[in-house]
């Protein structure tokens, strides 16, 4: 949180990932309030299918009538929001293959570096 504080005046846009309950509580909630302290944009980006449970039973939940943006990949969640009132837009878990399209590509090699009380080794992985 002191982080997020300490840098929300350099952002113009302020943006969580979320799930239900203290997932919500611990990622967006903080990000919703943090914006609307510093007049910053926020972006929820709500992941989670216990939605309902969620703004039903969590008074936390109310913190979202101040995100600026509600984000969901199905129109499920977008419906579970609106009988909440709010309104949520969906951005699909896609890809476009035609723009895309695969193609084998040579393994990853990572470089890899250790050390020990002696010195320090570097390596390529196999």
């Amino acid at each position: 949180m002191c982080k997020l504080l300490a840098k929300a005046g350099r952002f113009d846009i302020l943006h969580s990932f979320s799930a239900a309950n203290y997932s919500f509580l611990l990622s967006a909630a903080p990000v919703v309030v943090t914006g609307r302290l510093f007049g910053k944009k926020s972006i929820v980006n709500y992941r989670d299918g216990r939605a309902s449970q969620h703004l039903a039973t969590w008074r936390t939940s109310r913190l979202l009538r101040f995100a600026d943006r509600i984000v969901t990949p199905s129109e499920y969640l977008i419906g579970v929001f609106a009988q909440f009132g709010y309104r949520a837009q969906s951005i699909y878990n896609v890809i476009d293959l035609e723009r895309y399209r695969f193609r084998p590509r040579k393994p990853v090699r990572p470089l890899c570096t250790t050390a020990d009380w002696k010195s320090f080794t570097t390596y390529r992985a196999r």
